[in-house]
């Protein structure tokens, strides 16, 4: 086991031994829909929630009421709505824009062909391979998010010949991640020009898919932002207070080649005072549910987030994890076998250090310091794969 592989396991074991002590919690979801045309949320205050659900990623949480941990809090709701009234206690509206996402790096590369293609991170670097020996593609092994600019002016002359609403004011520049080597620039169509339906007849289907996604993302990360319209509307019955949130898209941008904005929810037209005609109320029983196991996208996200392994070692990591039977596949997710979860507690108990992903992360800053005084490009600093030694 090297210290990648240790620390990578030891990640998919520490998830696996959460879920197996979760104990699962029953709650209740409360809501209300009106005649309007929209449907609220149970909240204990008019106020705004905690952005902590939102932050973390957890679209659930938005479609959910507070959490009622009773069937008793929960049917009393349900009667204040029924018996109770019901009128707007406050609109709020703004207006936001959604700068375009950074071009590919290795690992987001990995992470959107898992989610868009289901492609393995093993399958996508094997067709990305391809894609770059046929000069279609730059190299695809980087952790940069920085484009050439001869690039750059080719895409916004491209914009300006089909699609000149999307030309942004000046050039989109995208922030290094931190950490990062950028040895080489982001993945990219080597020409915008060759646009995806020209090159089918040439490319295998998973070649076609796979570079319809890196063309996409490329002209999508030099487009204008997206403008969004965001509102909130807050009822009252009684003693409680119900939320409804939606958001319109009043400008594409970069949207019409990359979309990561969700449906539209369009909320109706109201105003402050108004009374309202609820049509039902109703609470629906549910279960806490354990934190997911990770599919290998996830897995390479988080594996880039705590800094274990540099873009070359992602895929042949997980690929070495399962040949080892140290973790398998099932639905999608990657789960800790008998063997791993008993490796990673020996190593756990003889090796405690090497298995912490902070071990790893400063080897790999250790060895690009060695490399900078080496007079050295950091990639340089390994083996004949280009693996960190």
């Amino acid at each position: 086991m090297g210290r990648v592989q240790s620390a990578t396991l030891h990640l998919l074991c520490v998830r696996e031994r959460e879920i197996q002590a979760f104990v699962p919690q029953d709650y209740w979801s409360v809501w209300v829909t009106y005649e309007e045309g929209f449907k609220a949320f149970y909240r204990s205050s008019p106020k705004p929630q905690h952005k902590s659900a939102k932050d973390s990623g957890d679209k659930k949480a938005e479609k959910e009421s507070e959490r009622v941990t009773s069937q008793e809090r929960a049917d009393e709701l349900v009667a204040i709505a029924q018996i109770h009234p019901h009128q707007v206690l406050q609109i709020e509206g703004k207006q936001a824009s959604q700068s375009p996402p950074p071009p590919f790096v290795t690992s987001t590369l990995q992470q959107a062909a898992g989610s868009k293609l289901h492609f393995s991170p093993e399958q996508t670097m094997k067709v990305a391979q391809s894609l770059y020996e046929k000069g279609h593609i730059t190299y695809m092994r980087t952790d940069s998010v920085i484009l050439s600019a001869p690039f750059c002016k080719s895409v916004r002359q491209y914009l300006q010949q089909h699609d000149p609403t999307n030309v942004p004011r000046k050039t989109t520049r995208h922030r290094a991640v931190k950490g990062s080597q950028e040895a080489h620039e982001a993945i990219r169509p080597t020409e915008v020009n060759h646009l995806p339906q020209q090159l089918q007849r040439e490319l295998s289907s998973d070649e076609a898919r796979l570079y319809e996604l890196i063309w996409n993302r490329a002209v999508a990360s030099q487009c204008a932002p997206a403008q969004l319209r965001k509102t909130r509307i807050v009822t009252q019955s009684g003693e409680a207070y119900w939320e409804a949130r939606g958001q319109v898209l009043e400008f594409a941008g970069y949207t019409r080649y990359w979309n990561n904005i969700s449906a539209d929810s369009v909320l109706p037209a109201v105003t402050q005072g108004q009374a309202l005609r609820r049509s039902q109320a109703q609470a629906d029983q549910k279960q806490t549910q354990p934190p997911p196991r990770y599919s290998e996208p996830k897995l390479v996200k988080l594996m880039e987030q705590k800094g274990i392994g540099r873009p070359s070692t992602y895929a042949p990591t997980i690929k070495t994890l399962r040949q080892r039977e140290y973790v398998s596949l099932l639905q999608g997710k990657l789960q800790p076998t008998a063997l791993g979860l008993e490796l990673d507690g020996a190593l756990e108990k003889l090796l405690p250090d090497l298995i912490q992903p902070e071990f790893t992360a400063q080897m790999e800053t250790a060895l690009d310091a060695m490399a900078l005084w080496a007079g050295l490009r950091p990639s340089q600093l390994g083996n004949k794969n280009g693996n960190p030694i």
